[in-house]
């Protein structure tokens, strides 16, 4: 099977809003509510259309959504404004799991990411998961969740070597994520 990636168009909204909820359905990790989450991203001022894409299968279904918030960094002498990329969610219909489409979304958002300036993306995940990746607990980089987690599960990767040289804080996260 094909797939392609792309950009999300407003009326694949509501699709994605059933592939989240499907895909989170039975997963031990979830709360439910990451559909909510990402009608509220697209709500934020700082909603940014080219980090919402999709993965369409060859027969123009979509199996796949992924997306990316902005972040910032902040510790008691700086702010890092808007710099770090929060991936969330990232998710694929259970029917076309374990085919390498979530993969494809990673890498492409991580493209975009760069592209746009973005130092590092964070993920609050499987660490076997997303580990493959190149993800990383965030405690590497001296970057803290704003919530209680155990730091395996929070985690950060650099777009670039180095990006995070010199920057250390707390990650905040937009509104809508409700922390």
């Amino acid at each position: 099977m094909s797939f392609t990636i792309k950009s999300i168009s407003p009326d694949q909204y509501s699709t994605t809003v059933q592939i989240e909820k499907k895909a989170f359905a039975k997963a031990d990790h979830s709360d439910g509510t990451e559909h909510l989450l990402i009608t509220k991203l697209r709500n934020e001022k700082l909603y940014i259309p080219d980090f919402d894409i999709i993965a369409v299968s060859d027969k123009t279904q979509v199996i796949g959504h992924a997306m990316l918030s902005t972040a910032k960094i902040k510790n008691s002498s700086a702010t890092i404004s808007q710099k770090i990329g929060v991936l969330a969610p990232l998710a694929v219909l259970p029917n076309f799991q374990k085919q390498g489409v979530g993969t494809l979304l990673l890498h492409e958002l991580e493209q975009r990411a760069t592209k746009f300036g973005l130092l590092a993306i964070s993920i609050l995940g499987d660490p076997a998961y997303y580990g493959r990746f190149g993800y990383a607990p965030a405690s590497t980089f001296d970057i803290n969740a704003p919530f209680d987690v155990d730091n395996k599960f929070f985690m950060m990767k650099e777009l670039q070597p180095h990006n995070l040289d010199n920057i250390s804080g707390t990650l905040e996260y937009q509104a809508s994520f409700g922390i």
